[in-house]
């Protein structure tokens, strides 16, 4: 059975009250996403940018970042060569895992990673994803 966002959002609010959807930053234990069945424990946000260098590889390189940023948490990636991601796993972990499991090359590509667990930030503009943004960023202003 799957809930629609909504649904999803309310059954999120009762296991984690003043967590999710509000902005404001209740100490839960775990983080309960409205489309999983169970709390998930977080460690941390972390902020990614990437330069990757155009050349004729350059596809090939991306998609295995993509899949590697992907691959366990959730992730906002709504502007350009950037993404946050939720994870359970330690930051040195998570950088080491996108950067060795990906095909990212040290002589021609650019990783940066940083820990922003439970940081206030402000978002302007129309972003299409800004469920997903406040999910992950629970302190989030849009304006």
């Amino acid at each position: 059975m799957s809930l629609s966002y909504d649904a999803g959002m309310e059954k999120a609010r009762t296991a984690c009250p003043g967590r999710v959807g509000d902005g404001l930053a209740a100490h839960c234990s775990a983080r309960y996403s409205p489309l999983k069945s169970k709390p998930e424990v977080v460690v941390g946000v972390y902020a990614v940018s990437f330069e990757l260098k155009s050349d004729s590889d350059y596809s090939k390189r991306y998609d295995s970042l993509m899949e590697q940023l992907k691959l366990k948490g959730e992730m906002w990636d709504e502007t350009t060569s950037f993404a946050l991601v939720e994870t359970d796993e330690s930051l040195d972990d998570f950088e080491h895992r996108l950067y060795f499991k990906s095909e990212l090359l040290d002589s021609k590509d650019k990783l940066f990673v940083i820990d922003v667990t439970d940081r206030p930030c402000i978002a302007r503009g129309p972003f299409v994803m800004p469920y997903t943004l406040k999910s992950i960023m629970p302190k989030v202003v849009q304006k």
